[in-house]
């Protein structure tokens, strides 16, 4: 059990990467992580993973909610029927993101 709890951390870190790929370099990432490309690249690659300390410097980094950044990350896999409910929760995160910076 514990090995499968390992993949799908390595999964989902690897997952963040390339979605943030999309819009980032790896130097960038690892900059935003405190980490150096090689690092970000193995992580993309799913042969290293992030940590929590990793996820909350990206927070921090991006000025977003962890939240919206997972959120963000999963939408590539909501279907066609959900795209609508999806986008009004993630208007949700959006907000509760900007009360909290606001604080």
């Amino acid at each position: 059990m514990r090995h499968e709890k390992q993949k799908l951390s390595r999964g989902f870190s690897s997952d963040i990467v390339n979605h943030l790929r999309q819009t980032k370099t790896l130097k960038e990432i690892g900059h935003l992580v405190g980490r150096s490309e090689s690092f970000i690249c193995l992580v993309g690659k799913g042969k290293r993973n992030f940590t929590i300390e990793h996820l909350f410097m990206l927070e921090k980094s991006l000025k977003k909610p962890l939240p919206l950044i997972i959120f963000e990350n999963s939408l590539r896999f909501v279907s066609e029927e959900m795209t609508s409910e999806y986008e009004s929760l993630r208007k949700i995160l959006v907000a509760g993101g900007k009360l909290r910076a606001a604080m």
